[in-house]
C-alpha cells in the first residue's frame, strides 16, 4: 500500500501541531500487556474481474491470536511517549473456489494462508493527565505476510506479498474510576486516502491491583483497498480478547 506525498506533508503537520500541544505523563512509567484475541474475519478481495468471499469461498473463521505491547511514558515536555505493539494474525483455511483471482483460474478445493502479522511504532502525546486521560499521535504499521490460495492436486496456485509500512494517526483515551483499581478506555489508529482506508478501534476495560491488571476488550479493524498492488478488498477483522498486564 503506498501513500501519497500529500498524506505525508498532512502527517509531518500534523505532528508538528500535536507536539507542540503535549503534556505528557507526570511521572515516568513503563506498561506491558499481553492477550488472546479471539477474532473473525470477513468480506471479500479481488485480483481481477471477480469478487472472492474469504468465508464462505476460502472458509475462513473464527480464531484465536496472540497480542502484545509495551509503552514508555516519560514528563519531558515536547518529546513524544512510545509504545510497541505486536498482533501475530496468521491463518489457515479449506475452501472452494472457481473464479480466477491473480489471473489463476481455480476450479475446485482450494488451500488458502492469510499472514496479516504486523508490528506497530506509535510516538503520542499526553494532552490529558489526570482522571481523564488522552492522547494522539501518529502511528507505523509494519506489514511482513502473504496472501496465498493454493489449489488442490492441481498446484496451481496465487502468491501475493505483503510487506508494507503504513503510517496512520492515532488517539487514546482512558478513564481512572479512584479507589476502584478499574479504568475503561478506547483507542483508534486510522488512514484515509482516495478509496482505501485502515482503521482500527479498540475498547478495553481493566482492573489492577498493584501492578498487576486483567484487561478484557474488543478490537475491530477494517481495511478497504482499491486496486493497490492489483488487489481490491474490503475486508473485517473483529472480536473479544483478554489478556494480563503490568505497570510500572
Amino acid at each position: 500500500m503506498q501513500i501519497k506525498e500529500s498524506g505525508r506533508l498532512w502527517l509531518a503537520a500534523v505532528v508538528l501541531g500535536i507536539s507542540s500541544m503535549g503534556v505528557n505523563a507526570d511521572t515516568l512509567g513503563i506498561y506491558a500487556g499481553v492477550s488472546v484475541w479471539n477474532a473473525g474475519l470477513s468480506g471479500d478481495v479481488q485480483s481481477g474481474p471477480e469478487v472472492v468471499d474469504v468465508e464462505n469461498e476460502l472458509g475462513f473463521d473464527d480464531d484465536t491470536f496472540v497480542q502484545a505491547y509495551v509503552a514508555f511514558e516519560h514528563p519531558v515536555p515536547a518529546v513524544p511517549n512510545f509504545r510497541l505493539q505486536y498482533t501475530e494474525l496468521s491463518q489457515s483455511a479449506n475452501g472452494s473456489l472457481t473464479k480466477t483471482f491473480d489471473g489463476v483460474t481455480f476450479t475446485g478445493d482450494v488451500a488458502s494462508d492469510i499472514d496479516l502479522t504486523h508490528t506497530d511504532l506509535i510516538a503520542y502525546w499526553r494532552l490529558l493527565d489526570n482522571v481523564v486521560n488522552l492522547d494522539l499521535g501518529i502511528q507505523a504499521r509494519i506489514f511482513d505476510g502473504e496472501v496465498i490460495i493454493r489449489e488442490s492436486g492441481s498446484g496451481d496456485q496465487s502468491v501475493n506479498e505483503i510487506d508494507e509500512v503504513v503510517p496512520m494517526l492515532y488517539g487514546g483515551v482512558g478513564i481512572d474510576l479512584p479507589l476502584t483499581g478499574l479504568s475503561v478506555g478506547a483507542n483508534v489508529a486510522g488512514l484515509k486516502y482516495d478509496d482505501n482506508q485502515l482503521v482500527d478501534v479498540t475498547a478495553r476495560i481493566n482492573y489492577e491491583i498493584a501492578v498487576v491488571g486483567v484487561e478484557a476488550g474488543y478490537r475491530r479493524i477494517n481495511v478497504e483497498l482499491d486496486d493497490v498492488s492489483d488487489i481490491s478488498a474490503d475486508l473485517t477483522l473483529g472480536g473479544p480478547y483478554v489478556g494480563v498486564t503490568v505497570h510500572f
